[in-house]
């Protein structure tokens, strides 16, 4: 059986010194497991990082025995979910207003923010924002007409990536999704998957997930009204 076809990488595994056992969650195939290899060589490593899409050719002997897979890289996604945003927080890609002192001016960045500052520094950009090209800390510094309209763009490009990058885990199959988020999130995902698959058990699911939702501010949720909350989950399809 020979195939090709696209997929995520969604897990990898030592075979020997060389190779891998690597999960692929295919697009015509879903979940195929099998050997890659030379996996370890400076020429693939680098982009046989979980959550990427690759290119896959798949061969195989025969249906009952594992596979090769030969892989090229499609989209690096594994640099998005598990570098840029596991290191930087919000607060490190947002620009936010500058602070102020007990009488309501505006504490220069140079003594709030940012130490040791260097106003000929570029401000750092890990997304590519246009906005932020030839921006340096001084320019900042001073929120004036020209840096305050540069602030305000870089944000906005914020907050779409934010939302690109969401879209795609919402679109994913769930077997991709939870390798893309942290180990809670993935969790709190996979009770929606689960309240929505059984409304009547909306609540039960609830209870046994409540102490990830708590982490992400869902203290104030309450589940007093058993129907009302298993209601929510059912799903009415109209003919």
């Amino acid at each position: 059986m020979i195939w090709d076809d696209k997929g995520f990488l969604i897990s990898k595994n030592k075979y020997n010194e060389n190779s891998l056992i690597a999960e692929i969650f295919t697009e015509k195939y879903g979940k195929i497991s099998g050997i890659i290899f030379g996996a370890t060589s400076k020429k693939i490593k680098n982009y046989l990082q979980i959550g990427n899409h690759l290119y896959v050719n798949y061969n195989s002997k025969s249906d009952s025995k594992i596979g090769y897979f030969k892989v090229e890289i499609f989209e690096a996604l594994s640099p998005l979910y598990f570098d840029n945003f596991k290191k930087l927080s919000f607060t490190d890609v947002y620009m936010p207003k500058p602070d102020k002192d007990e009488d309501g001016n505006m504490i220069p960045l140079a003594e709030s923010k940012i130490p040791d500052f260097q106003p000929d520094l570029l401000v750092p950009d890990s997304l590519g924002d246009p906005a932020c090209q030839d921006f340096t800390w001084g320019m900042l510094d001073n929120y004036n007409k020209e840096a305050v309209p540069r602030m305000v763009l870089h944000n906005v490009h914020v907050f779409q990536n934010t939302i690109q990058e969401v879209n795609k885990i919402v679109a994913a199959h769930r077997d991709v999704a939870q390798y893309m988020v942290p180990n809670d999130l993935a969790a709190v995902l996979r009770s929606i998957y689960e309240m929505f698959e059984d409304p009547d058990k909306a609540i039960t699911t609830y209870e046994k997930y409540k102490q990830y939702y708590r982490k992400f501010g869902g203290q104030s949720i309450t589940t007093i009204n058993q129907e009302k909350f298993n209601q929510f989950f059912e799903q009415k399809v109209e003919q």
